[in-house]
């Protein structure tokens, strides 16, 4: 439906009666067929050796990108999204071997107000500096070079395993990773030692405070929760025991910590720390590689007690079910709802990508995400890291110089947000860029859907939202009806199999809701070729209805073997019925005990969950039987909205019809009362 057909009252009806639409929902394989309907985009290229990238707390304009040896943090500006021109910070004097350099970035809890922001490099030197810097006070895409202030360093005896991860707990503590010092087998047992020695560790620091102040080189101090605060071991230590610890990452939402190692030469582990941990694990190097014993003749056995081991390892053993190098990820907490809580990690050799849930005990939803997440542009190789922006989205790093987000697929025009929905907050961001073009400070052409593009932000793109409200990443077909019989304005499914007939009345003024199409005649209806077989899966169907005379039809289906009425009211009363009818078998019908004869609007629903039909009205179950058997599904037979069973000329509810939509998973009751309102 065209805007201008329904302009006179969009923040009110449209968005209150949800568009009164009639949905239909077909179950097509659960969880997984809802998982693989995402994707990556390319949001940055031609970039050197890009190591990482993050962004401040609450900054959803902008995603910084760390570059290992030029020591440059470019800036990707979400509203043009180009990298500035200008890089936001520039360090030089940096070792540059294949694992040194540029390794870690992480702005401060209150960047907002202090605008401190801290880096993780090796100096010419190989050795590791932690340093803070600040923003510059009159630009806030330009870091002050001349305010870096050290905060911690530390020797690394060989080029590799320098860990390089720098980043805020939800404790407010800054957490570092240090590699073993690198050669092989750590010679020098140096992720065992706690005595002197930072290497092969994860460190946790305060750095709101200075328990060294005269000594240039500790401007920071130890949090009193230290494990080993009191007792022996160095303070800074949090955890030890790690090989090169590459990109760990804490949960958003639960605290919990995720530190992937690379191992030796046999395999790639995954450890966990609970959010409830007070420290101290020892998770094993170089006595063991993940599960495997290692080092038999060290002064601890292998399965010694006091290992923490880890949640997830692979081998040596290329792709898909293996790799060489891990990279660690996250946990997802973005925009896209099915993804949330989901663990995402890769390998930099192999250049595969696997995800899982861990609850804490049990890991579950393990998968090869490779193939999913290829891109719309370029290739995800040589996978370097992870990284969140301000908002919780996830993007893949491409040492090569790429960086890729993980998106919704298919995206849906008007999906600003990208969390796999066109709704209320996409309208927000079109609102703000109303009427702005090229040249002016908000324009973006991201918010310029009118087909063709015409270079300003007005009533046409508004259109073209509207025609996508309420777009679901679960949708597998979709019918946009035109006001014309006979006619689709847009089907998604690309087979023009739905079909609007009779005499219908298109409202677009006069107080009809949201101008949609009213069936009230005597043989109008919309019709599809869908085959729906609610036997094996299952199927909705919604509908913003007028209660009027008893023995009106909804839905039915039409079919050389005869028809079902889906949905209608009880011919004597109003009460709202289904009726299931099997080849050979009688029919079955379940009655409710809600009458909506009163002449005003109900929003109607049928749902069939695989184990039982469920009623209900207005948001409430009002009825619910268990499964039949019967089945809906032939090469003839469609699904027919507002007809009669068999299309004759009977008396049909009164009911509007919007668009259509065909999901590849059942509404839940939560979604179904959520329509409803």
């Amino acid at each position: 439906m065209k805007f201008w057909r329904c302009s006179k009252n969009i923040f009110g009806m449209r968005s209150n009666r949800v568009l009164a639409s009639i949905l239909v929902a077909v179950l097509i394989g659960a969880g997984s067929a809802r998982a693989s309907r995402i994707s990556t985009k390319r949001v940055a290229s031609g970039l050197s050796r890009p190591l990482y990238v993050t962004a401040p707390p609450e900054d959803t304009d902008r995603l910084f990108i760390v570059e290992q040896h030029t020591g440059r943090v470019k800036i990707l500006n979400f509203s043009t999204g180009l990298i500035n021109s200008t890089p936001f910070l520039d360090i030089d004097g940096l070792a540059t071997g294949n694992e040194q350099g540029l390794l870690g970035l992480a702005f401060h809890p209150n960047y907002s107000t202090n605008g401190f922001f801290y880096v993780n490099f090796n100096d010419s030197s190989g050795t590791t500096n932690i340093r803070r810097y600040q923003v510059s006070a009159g630009n806030p895409d330009i870091a002050n070079a001349g305010s870096g202030t050290t905060i911690m360093t530390y020797s690394q005896p060989y080029s590799n395993h320098n860990g390089g991860w720098v980043g805020f707990g939800p404790d407010g503590f800054l957490y570092i990773s240090s590699g073993d010092g690198g050669s092989g087998n750590d010679p020098g047992n140096r992720a065992q030692d706690i005595t002197n020695q930072k290497l092969g560790k994860i460190l946790r620091i305060d750095v709101d405070a200075d328990d060294f102040p005269s000594d240039p080189t500790r401007n920071y101090a130890i949090p009193s929760s230290n494990p080993f605060v009191g007792t022996t071991g160095d303070d800074e230590i949090w955890a030890y025991g790690l090989r090169n610890p590459w990109r760990p990452s804490f949960d958003r939402l639960t605290g919990d910590f995720y530190i992937a190692d690379v191992g030796q030469g046999q395999r790639e582990w995954i450890n966990f720390q609970p959010a409830s941990s007070a420290g101290g694990e020892n998770y094993g190097w170089r006595v063991m590689e993940g599960t495997r014993c290692n080092f038999a003749n060290d002064a601890l056995p292998c399965n010694d007690q006091s290992f923490t081991s880890p949640i997830h390892e692979y081998l040596h053993s290329g792709a898909p079910d293996g790799g060489f190098s891990i990279t660690g990820g996250y946990v997802y907490r973005g925009r896209i709802t099915e993804l949330r809580g989901i663990y995402f990690f890769a390998d930099y050799v192999s250049n595969q990508i696997w995800s899982f849930r861990f609850d804490g005990t049990n890991k579950t939803e393990f998968m090869n995400r490779t193939t999913q997440l290829s891109p719309d542009v370029g290739s995800v190789g040589s996978i370097s890291s992870f990284g969140e922006d301000a908002a919780g989205n996830l993007y893949i790093v491409d040492l090569s110089g790429e960086v890729f987000k993980i998106v919704c697929e298919p995206t849906f025009t008007g999906d600003f947000d990208e969390d796999c929905d066109v709704d209320m907050a996409d309208f927000a961001m079109l609102a703000l860029a109303w009427l702005t073009q090229p040249g002016d400070a908000k324009w973006n052409p991201a918010y310029d859907i009118s087909n063709p593009n015409d270079g300003i932000i007005d009533m046409l793109d508004l259109d073209a939202f509207i025609d996508n409200w309420l777009a679901d990443f679960r949708l597998v077909a979709y019918w946009n009806l035109d006001e014309t019989a006979g006619s689709i304005a847009r089907d998604s499914a690309g087979d023009n199999d739905g079909t609007l007939r009779g005499n219908p009345l298109w409202w677009a003024t006069g107080g009809k809701v949201d101008g949609a199409l009213e069936l009230d005649g005597t043989d109008d209806y919309v019709s599809t070729t869908f085959i729906l077989n609610p036997a094996d899966g299952a199927f909705s169907v919604f509908a913003w209805v007028k209660g009027g005379n008893p023995g009106q039809v909804v839905i039915s289906q039409a079919s050389n073997v005869g028809g079902v009425n889906w949905l209608s009211m009880a011919p004597s009363d109003g009460r709202l019925m289904t009726e299931l009818m099997a080849l050979g078998r009688s029919s079955s019908t379940l009655m409710s005990q809600t009458v909506i004869t009163d002449g005003n609007w109900h929003h109607l629903g049928f749902v069939w969950d695989g184990s039982y039909r469920i009623l209900y009205v207005d948001g409430a179950e009002v009825a619910k039987d268990v499964k039949p058997q019967s089945r809906l599904g032939s090469a003839d037979s469609g699904l027919h909205f507002g007809a009669g069973k068999t299309l004759e000329a009977v008396g049909f509810l009164s009911g509007l019809i919007d668009d259509i939509r065909i999901y590849n998973q059942a509404l839940s009751a939560e979604d179904v009362n959520t329509l409803a309102r």
